[in-house]
């Protein structure tokens, strides 16, 4: 982000605000409430490569680090457990891809990098501390380029 105005925003989670057009109560009791239920297969895929990123990001951001293969194949066998048999093949072929293609050099630049950072928003969007926002959702990398 090059500022913090709303204007910025160029997306939201996708997830979130398409199961809330399916059925309000399945997103409120899903994303408010942290109900943990079933998760379709692509869901379930979706969720392991989001874990394994996240917490590889976290661990290079934090260590101001480009790479480090070892790590990334430590954390990706740490959730592998959670997919079904036929879907570990597919997630292996897709994070293999991106450890060979990826690395964090250009974000360490930056003197602020959140990763997966959640905040709430008023009606207006602006960020609030409010118990009960209006929408909460995650955002899964912001970097502040100058102030």
């Amino acid at each position: 982000m090059a500022n913090n105005s709303n204007s910025s925003v160029v997306g939201a989670r996708y997830s979130a605000i398409n199961s809330m057009h399916y059925c309000r109560l399945w997103a409120w009791m899903t994303y408010r409430e942290k109900l943990q239920g079933y998760k379709n297969p692509f869901a379930k895929l979706g969720i392991v490569l989001h874990n394994v990123l996240e917490e590889y990001g976290k661990y290079c951001v934090e260590n101001k680090i480009d790479t480090d293969y070892a790590k990334f194949d430590e954390i990706k066998y740490k959730y592998l457990h959670e997919l079904q048999e036929n879907q570990i093949q597919e997630a292996l072929k897709i994070l293999e891809n991106i450890k060979n293609n990826f690395n964090w050099s250009s974000y360490n630049e930056f003197e602020i990098i959140d990763l997966e950072k959640r905040h709430a928003l008023d009606s207006d969007l602006n960020i609030t501390d409010d118990e009960n926002p209006y929408l909460s959702g995650g955002i899964d990398l912001v970097y502040i380029d100058g102030d």
